[in-house]
């Protein structure tokens, strides 16, 4: 039903997630996608998600019950979760989805947001993905990728409030090496 959306969603990983970048000091803007995808570790779903998929307690939604089941399965290690509609949610309210989402979350999970108005930006990489998503992942995956990122000069040209906003409380963050 939404297998356009999808195969955009995919190529737009591939086309620009997976390649190389200069504000990443030459490295993909995610080192791990590629292996994640091939290797099959990454579940896509398209859903046209709202806050009320949060906050029904009358019926378990479509996304609390995908959400639910990912986080009980160990087959892969991030959820995609695409609405198909560009325009249906701002990226304030996907933000704001998201930060519903990670407080229902286990604690070994978190919760990334993504949007095609995103203002998030390191040098001239920003983020504007094709449609609004938000992505769960495993934090123990996470914090390897960070551990692995802070032996290189991945971070060397993101200021302190970036780091912050993707890294999560983190406790190596000091550790980043940032240009200056």
């Amino acid at each position: 039903m939404y297998d356009d959306v999808l195969t955009e969603f995919i190529a737009y990983v591939m086309q620009v997630v997976e390649r190389p970048h200069e504000s990443m000091s030459g490295l993909p803007v995610c080192p791990f996608a590629k292996k994640a995808r091939l290797e099959n570790k990454i579940k896509w779903v398209v859903f046209p998600f709202e806050e009320a998929d949060l906050t029904n307690e009358k019926n378990i939604s479509f996304v609390k019950s995908t959400v639910q089941q990912f986080c009980e399965s160990s087959e892969q290690d991030i959820l995609f979760v695409i609405h198909p509609d560009k325009k249906a949610l701002t990226c304030d309210e996907v933000e704001q989805f998201c930060q519903k989402l990670l407080a229902m979350l286990p604690p070994d999970f978190i919760c990334f947001s993504g949007h095609p108005d995103c203002k998030f930006r390191v040098g001239s990489y920003r983020r504007q993905e094709p449609y609004p998503n938000f992505q769960i992942i495993r934090k123990s995956l996470h914090d390897w990728g960070v551990d692995q990122l802070l032996k290189s000069r991945y971070y060397a040209k993101w200021d302190p409030k970036q780091l912050k906003e993707v890294l999560f409380p983190y406790p190596s963050l000091e550790q980043a090496p940032v240009e200056t």
